[in-house]
């Protein structure tokens, strides 16, 4: 089955019936090394195709999905289609030509590095895997279409090598008549052998937020310029599934150390300041100081709509009680102390909940349950959203095995968690 991101069950509230039957085919439709991508800003423009379909032995391919009626299109050129819509007849741009310029800026963009370009024989200098574009009709047989419209004016308008029609893609088709279907809407089919790293390079190219960006040292600053580096690093797929899938409400992601639920919530924070519906800073907050002090300068290379509070818990704490005049005197015990403040000073009504448009929290097995009935409280219940991520190992700051309280009782109320 082919990787679909973000997920269809994760898409409900936009996703649209021909695009949803689209999706399930594709995902069942296709080999284990295809990824789809719907809806996903691309590139520097953010454009939005439907579907960006890549397989390693077939190519890249775009595709529009039109949930159009034969019997509401009233009229259609090469460049507009004239369609009957509860609100009268509107003149909507071809679709042929939408995906078509979307495929053309894109394979243009991705030419620029050396390493997409083939290197020798007919079709040096090309882009290193055919690629092609069309549109799938949901609700129109071919018969239809070849009803409305003269042979002629079909070739010029909706031309039958780039429209799918409805009944010519089906759920009881092989792998292999799925994938035939498919590779006619590209121009030119060659053999050719695309490697893992060049796959990586298309996926940098076209998705820069799975990037994954190395710190720039200080005595480099002088000398930067911004190019395609040699050696890429991103997020891998399923990470980039999982990213993009998260949908609203609470998440939690757990995992051994090391398997990427850090660059997860990296990924979220940067979606959610950019797009979440509120105007208050999200928090991301950590238990360890270095770790904190990593995001901070991760975090900070990117211009985005709401502002980011990045902490440890301790200073967060420290924050919190400073603002509301209840911070306690300094002491042996002052840690202690502060953490029994801020239980307070929020059980008193001091110190204010839903603060933050949204709370990501990273290292969670080193928080106390108090500590996250607290924090749990502070994303705004317009949104409610909260991220939660924790090792299965044991904590070591607090000395105990991880996790040995239940999430409900600490206020997350998450439907099953994501293991990675």
């Amino acid at each position: 089955m082919a990787i679909i991101i973000p997920t269809v069950s994760s898409c409900s509230e936009k996703i649209t019936a021909g695009e949803k039957r689209l999706a399930r085919l594709l995902e069942r439709g296709l080999s284990d090394s295809c990824t789809c991508w719907y809806d996903t800003p691309m590139g520097k423009q953010h454009s939005h195709p439907d579907f960006v379909i890549l397989t390693p032995d077939k190519g890249i391919l775009f595709i529009e999905v039109k949930d159009w009626f034969i019997t509401k299109i009233k009229g259609a050129n090469k460049t507009y289609v004239q369609y009957e819509t509860k609100n009268g007849i509107e003149s909507l741009k071809n679709p042929i030509e939408q995906v078509r310029q979307y495929a053309f800026q894109t394979i243009n963009s991705l030419k620029t590095d050396p390493q997409l370009r083939q290197q020798e024989g007919q079709y040096q200098g090309s882009f290193v895997m055919p690629y092609g574009y069309g549109v799938y009709l949901s609700n129109i047989s071919r018969s239809q279409l070849e009803k409305a419209f003269s042979p002629t004016e079909l070739a010029d308008i909706l031309p039958t090598d780039k429209v799918i029609c409805k009944d010519e893609l089906n759920e009881f088709m092989s792998q292999e008549k799925v994938a035939a279907r498919l590779a006619l809407l590209a121009k030119y089919n060659f053999a050719h052998q695309t490697t893992p790293q060049q796959l990586d390079r298309i996926r940098w190219h076209l998705y820069p937020d799975i990037r994954i960006h190395k710190p720039i040292k200080q005595a480099d600053v002088k000398n930067f310029t911004l190019h395609t580096p040699s050696i890429i690093s991103i997020m891998d797929r399923q990470q980039e599934q999982l990213a993009r899938s998260m949908g609203s409400g609470h998440r939690v992601i757990h995992g051994v150390a090391g398997s990427g639920k850090t660059l997860i919530l990296l990924h979220r924070c940067l979606e959610l300041a950019n797009n979440i519906e509120n105007e208050k800073p999200v928090l991301v907050i950590c238990y360890n100081i270095t770790l904190a002090r990593k995001l901070k300068a991760l975090i900070e290379k990117h211009t985005l709509r709401l502002p980011v509070e990045v902490t440890h818990f301790h200073l967060w704490c420290h924050q919190q009680l400073q603002s509301y005049g209840r911070l306690p005197p300094k002491s042996k015990n002052f840690v202690e102390l502060m953490e029994n403040a801020l239980s307070i000073a929020f059980e008193d009504g001091i110190i204010q909940p839903e603060q933050y448009s949204a709370v990501l929290i990273d290292e969670g097995h080193d928080f106390n349950p108090e500590w996250l009935r607290i924090l749990t409280r502070m994303a705004d219940t317009k949104n409610n959203t909260l991220l939660f991520l924790y090792d299965d190992a044991q904590s070591i700051y607090q000395k105990k095995k991880a996790l040995d309280f239940t999430l409900s009782s600490v206020g997350i109320k998450a439907q099953g968690r994501t293991t990675i």
